[in-house]
């Protein structure tokens, strides 16, 4: 392959993935401006369903979810209370707060039926597509195991839900 055909393979890999923050930054902003008005999230319609005009290839790195690293006490500490919790545990001891964040990552819902995957490597949160996504489709991730420890009831409406995160 020329390496004029490699730069542009790079410039296009670029562009979606321009394109892809562009769309979560307008899903967030319209998430959290429906969540002060109590709507659900499933209720949502995204303002411009058009935000990025291809879709999402399979196994494409959507992003990652910067933050604060804190320890895991702290992350503890800091979710006591909080109606959204925006906090990554990445190791035994290390955790990444991302609610002073501005990447529209953090506001991916869980599904027992995900399309996304977090990966956690080297301290780093980091979203992949698991399977081509279609124009304006959700973005959601399994949360795996968290703090509730099955406790709160799971509304992903998944045909396969477990009933409880």
């Amino acid at each position: 392959m020329s390496r004029r055909v490699q730069a542009a393979n790079v410039a296009t890999r670029s562009q979606r993935v321009n394109r892809v923050v562009a769309t979560l930054q307008i899903i967030a902003t319209t998430f959290v401006m429906h969540a002060m008005f109590g709507c659900r999230s499933r209720q949502l319609k995204m303002p411009r369903p058009d935000a990025y005009a291809e879709p999402i290839p399979a196994r494409s790195k959507l992003g990652e979810l910067r933050g604060e690293s804190i320890s895991v006490q702290e992350a503890r500490r800091r979710a006591k209370g909080r109606a959204r919790i925006h906090i990554v545990a990445v190791s035994e001891t290390r955790a990444v707060d991302a609610t002073a964040s501005i990447t529209a990552l953090r506001h991916i819902n869980h599904s027992c039926s995900p399309n996304t995957v977090l990966r956690i490597s080297q301290g780093r949160v980091e979203f992949y597509a698991m399977h081509e996504l279609a124009v304006g489709e959700e973005l959601t991730c399994d949360y795996g195991e968290s703090h509730h420890e099955g406790r709160l009831d799971c509304r992903c409406r998944a045909p396969n839900c477990s009933g409880k995160l």
